[in-house]
């Protein structure tokens, strides 16, 4: 959708357009690096209340998040800057913490993917940086 698939850069493109590319092909590396994760799995999918057996899950977590949205609004360039995309992904773990006790697996889980993303976002900022200059010849 939107030409925004992180294909190889034209000559021809705007420096904005460049740049936009830049930073959602980092967004897709950032979330993939999750995504692979072997304690990912239950933050791929929106959370079921029922089949999960949480009625109280909506009352308590006002903005549901999960990775495949996210892998879902790259795709489909609902972002229009990467600090949307890194929110949305802080969500999927602070919503896990939040609703899960420090001592539930889930809770865990999402700590530990919480700093693999934050540790990951530090590398993918940096290289969204270095490679703006070079877009704008700094």
């Amino acid at each position: 959708g939107g030409g925004c698939s992180p294909t190889r850069a034209s000559p021809t493109e705007s420096p904005a357009v460049r740049e936009a590319k830049v930073w959602r092909k980092e967004c897709a590396r950032a979330l993939m690096r999750l995504w692979k994760h072997k304690e990912a799995w239950p933050f791929m999918e929106p959370v079921d209340p029922v089949a999960l057996q949480v009625p109280t899950y909506f009352e308590i977590i006002k903005r549901p998040m999960d990775l495949g949205t996210i892998k879902t609004k790259l795709q489909n360039c609902t972002y229009s800057e990467a600090p949307q995309f890194a929110a949305d992904m802080r969500l999927v773990f602070s919503n896990a913490m939040t609703f899960n006790p420090k001592d539930h697996w889930v809770h865990a889980f999402a700590v530990n993917l919480r700093n693999l993303f934050e540790n990951t976002w530090i590398e993918s900022t940096l290289r969204i940086e270095r490679k703006k200059m070079d877009i704008l010849h700094l």
